[in-house]
């Protein structure tokens, strides 16, 4: 949703949830974040029926990045940039990628900053966002 190409409205977004029987669909400004409750679906089986379900309803071309309950917790314990997250909150970035990245790309993301990934589909940045993206043709 903040890519610049289709945007969709959150309350949209929303909506949609609620409207795939989801419950307790909440957002986070327009950021395309949502976090739900789905009790049939989960994993890669929830991303792929999201992303049909958003093309069909919504002429939307998305990836959708699921993440259960737990792999929050862990995304959290594994912050390396806790102290720095205290300092400047609004400066702290948890990227989530659709899959693993080529080892190339992640070596050259890597050696250009001091940010690192705890796993192969996590990335911190204590730099915010607009640094992050883009900088190195990295395509993540």
């Amino acid at each position: 949703n903040v890519g610049g190409h289709r945007s969709v409205g959150m309350t949209d977004l929303r909506n949609f949830l609620t409207e795939l029987g989801f419950e307790d669909a909440r957002s986070l400004i327009q950021s395309g974040n949502l976090v739900f409750d789905s009790r049939v679906r989960t994993g890669a089986e929830l991303e792929r029926f999201l992303e049909s379900e958003a093309h069909d309803r919504l002429s939307l071309e998305a990836d959708f990045i699921v993440r259960t309950p737990d792999e929050w917790k862990s995304v959290i314990r594994q912050n390396p940039f806790r102290k720095e997250a205290e300092r400047d909150p609004k400066h702290l970035v948890v990227m989530f990628l659709k899959s693993e990245p080529d080892v190339k790309d992640l070596v050259a993301l890597q050696a250009r900053t001091d940010k690192g990934a705890r796993s192969s589909h996590t990335r911190y940045s204590r730099s915010g966002w607009g640094e992050e993206r883009g900088a190195t043709g990295v395509p993540f």
